[in-house]
């Protein structure tokens, strides 16, 4: 009769051996998930996505104490779940969805596919059952490879060449890795490219993504796409009226267009301009100016944070009352473009700021409060 309490099945059981095969360096693990707590057997049943009783015994599989166990319960599911019978999955993927949404994780989407709707218990009595057939478990991995092959390579040119194959956690690791190092020398349309489908491929199998892959990979508006158009708006200071014109439009077709719409209509309008030579330097390319990170906090801007430009510091407070208070004083320094954007996300237009601009603005917040009290 088969034994679960000899398998393996989540980081406590081989000591972080698949980790390591999935994510050779440990350096690109979250933050979050680094700082995870350590949990063992016979503690409180309710951090585990998964109790099994076996002929008596007593199985604590798949912690959720926090994010990063989640996140790491997750990861291992995803290659584990096969060795347990079919009850035991549909109770650690319920359970598994609604940690990951407890603490705001991407849920992958085989969840959903093994789970079958909200968790009511995380207790399951295996003792004589058996994992799925083998034929099976085959039957199930080819089916999903033939539905993810036209994602297999990061970029994919119209002339039918593509690069950067990703079919595998290691390929996919070393993309990112090589994303990194290397994304500069893209041109921004296939930086975007590369970023959502390296992202998406590491979703399903619950690896960790950089921080470059992070903000180019965003399915929204970035929080500081009036700044970053702000900024644009300074170096045409010089051109034409119909110039400076047609990027207020830009800006103002955010509110009707898509994400990508707007990155594209950007691109071509910076390299109309020749602002396509200020790129990665003096301004964020075009997608990384409209996309926000990937799931990126969304919300009224933080209060109580202070920000220090060399002798000078501002708080977000000051910032919010510069933006509600001072509107003609930023219209006369840096004009209406760029006085409505800071209006609507002081915060985060002043983050995206160059530091000679930072530098006027956390000066004119500062002493502006103290004018008004």
């Amino acid at each position: 009769m088969r034994s679960y309490e000899a398998g393996i099945y989540d980081i406590y059981d081989d000591g972080g051996r698949l980790l390591k095969e999935l994510v050779p360096d440990q350096a690109n693990l979250p933050e979050f998930v680094k700082q995870a707590s350590t949990l063992g057997q016979g503690g409180n049943s309710n951090l585990f996505a998964l109790v099994m009783v076996d002929d008596g015994k007593v199985l604590q599989k798949f912690a959720t104490a926090d994010s990063g166990n989640t996140w790491l319960s997750t990861l291992y599911f995803s290659r584990t779940k096969d060795r347990l019978p079919i009850e035991a999955q549909k109770i650690a993927a319920a359970n598994l969805i609604e940690a990951c949404d407890a603490f705001e994780l991407v849920i992958p989407e085989f969840l959903f596919d093994v789970a079958e709707g909200p968790p009511d218990t995380n207790l399951v009595d295996v003792t004589g059952l058996r994992p799925p057939s083998i034929v099976k478990q085959a039957s199930v991995v080819m089916e999903a490879a033939e539905r993810n092959d036209e994602v297999h390579y990061a970029i994919e040119r119209a002339d039918g060449t593509r690069y950067f194959p990703i079919g595998d956690g290691r390929s996919v690791s070393t993309a990112i890795e090589y994303f990194d190092r290397e994304h500069r020398n893209f041109v921004p349309r296939e930086r975007r490219e590369f970023a959502v489908k390296v992202a998406a491929q590491a979703a399903k199998g619950c690896l960790p993504i950089s921080d470059a892959i992070l903000k180019y990979a965003g399915e929204d508006f970035n929080v500081k796409l009036d700044g970053f158009l702000a900024i644009r708006y300074t170096h045409l200071q010089h051109e034409e009226a119909e110039i400076r014109d047609e990027l207020v439009k830009l800006g103002a077709d955010a509110r009707t267009s898509t994400p990508l719409q707007v990155a594209q209509a950007l691109e071509a309008f910076d390299e109309k301009t020749g602002l396509s030579a200020m790129w990665d330097r003096d301004i964020p390319d075009p997608y990384l100016t409209v996309f926000g990170l990937l799931k990126e906090a969304k919300g009224v801007e933080p209060t109580g944070e202070t920000f220090h430009i060399g002798p000078d510091a501002v708080t977000s407070d000051e910032l919010n009352r510069l933006a509600d208070r001072g509107k003609a004083e930023l219209i006369q320094h840096f004009g209406e473009t760029f006085a409505n954007g800071f209006a609507r996300n002081p915060v985060s237009v002043f983050k995206s700021l160059p530091l000679p601009e930072k530098r006027t603005v956390a000066r004119m917040a500062a002493s502006a409060d103290t004018a008004w009290g």
